[in-house]
C-alpha cells in the first residue's frame, strides 16, 4: 500500500492537573485527545474507503476518556472497511526505546470480523502491523475502556516514524480511541487512574 501522509508535527505541551495519568514516562513526542473536535486532527492524515463509515469525531457521554471528544470508526455490514488515521511524523533518532499508548473501546468478539490494527512505518508508505485487538470467542473484555501499551522500540533510532490506526474488516463492531501518546526514552508505565489534562498548543 502506498500512502501519502502529512509530515507535520505540532509542538504540544501537556500539563497534568491535580492527578497522575496512565502514561509511560519519558519524553512526550506525540499527544492527541481529539479535543480540537475534528477528525483527522490537525497534522494527521486519513485514508477513507467507506466515507459514511470512516473515522469521525465522537462526543456522546461515556464514549470519551478525556475532555468531551474521542474518535470513532462505526461498523457496517455491506462493505469491507479499510479506514486509517495516520499520525504526524515522529523523530526517534535520539531514543533507544519508544512506547505508544492509547485508550480503546470496542468488541473482542467482533474483532474476528473487523479489527483495529496499529500500523507503523519509517517511510510513510510501507507499514508493519504491530498490534490488534485480541479476539475472544466469548467477547471477554468487550465494551470497556482499555488502556493499551504498544512497544515501539524496534523503531527507535529512526528519524521518521508514522503510526496508523487502521480499522479493517467487514461486519465487525465500532471502535473508539482516545488519548494517544507516543513517548521516547526508558519507559516504565504508571497504571494509575486517568486524570484531567490541560493541553496547550504552541
Amino acid at each position: 500500500m502506498n500512502i501519502s501522509v502529512k509530515k507535520v508535527l505540532a509542538t504540544i505541551a501537556v500539563v497534568f492537573v491535580s492527578c497522575s495519568a496512565a502514561f509511560a514516562t519519558g519524553d512526550l513526542l506525540l499527544f492527541e485527545n481529539f479535543e480540537g473536535g475534528i477528525v483527522p486532527p490537525d497534522g494527521w492524515d486519513s485514508v477513507v474507503t467507506v466515507p459514511a463509515y470512516t473515522w469521525q469525531i465522537e462526543h456522546r457521554v461515556g464514549y470519551y476518556v478525556d475532555g468531551i471528544y474521542s474518535a470513532i470508526c462505526p461498523w457496517q455490514a455491506s462493505e469491507t472497511q479499510d479506514e486509517w488515521l495516520i499520525s504526524p511524523v515522529v523523530n526517534l533518532t535520539d531514543y533507544s526505546g519508544a512506547t505508544l499508548s492509547f485508550y480503546w473501546y470496542g468488541s473482542t468478539y467482533y474483532a474476528d470480523n473487523a479489527n483495529l490494527h496499529i500500523m507503523v512505518s519509517t517511510d510513510g508508505s510501507n507499514y508493519d502491523d504491530v498490534w490488534e485487538i485480541p479476539y475472544h470467542s466469548d467477547g471477554h473484555g468487550s465494551h470497556n475502556w482499555t488502556f493499551q501499551i504498544v512497544d515501539l522500540s524496534a523503531y527507535a533510532g529512526s528519524p521518521n516514524v508514522y503510526v496508523g490506526f487502521r480499522y479493517y474488516g467487514r461486519n465487525g463492531d465500532s471502535v473508539i480511541i482516545d488519548v494517544i501518546t507516543l513517548a521516547g526514552g526508558t519507559l516504565p508505565v504508571e497504571s494509575s487512574s486517568f486524570g484531567r489534562i490541560k493541553t496547550i498548543y504552541k
